[in-house]
């Protein structure tokens, strides 16, 4: 969404190929990509086990 938003409010490009974000942003928009997305994995992670226990435990052995 960063990305996004800045891309959108900074100048248009001078040539194809100019990169529209500075090079010191991108390590760390990249870091924030990455974290972000191992927490949705976690949280999917948690969800998906909390489904399994729940269906489980209505089951009568």
């Amino acid at each position: 969404m960063l990305r996004a938003d800045y891309f959108e409010r900074s100048d248009k490009p001078q040539y194809v190929g100019d990169p529209a974000l500075p090079l010191e942003f991108i390590p760390h928009l990249d870091r924030l990509a990455r974290s972000e997305h191992t927490a949705r994995l976690n949280r999917i992670r948690e969800q998906g086990r909390k489904a399994v226990a729940d269906a489980l435990s209505g089951l009568v052995l």
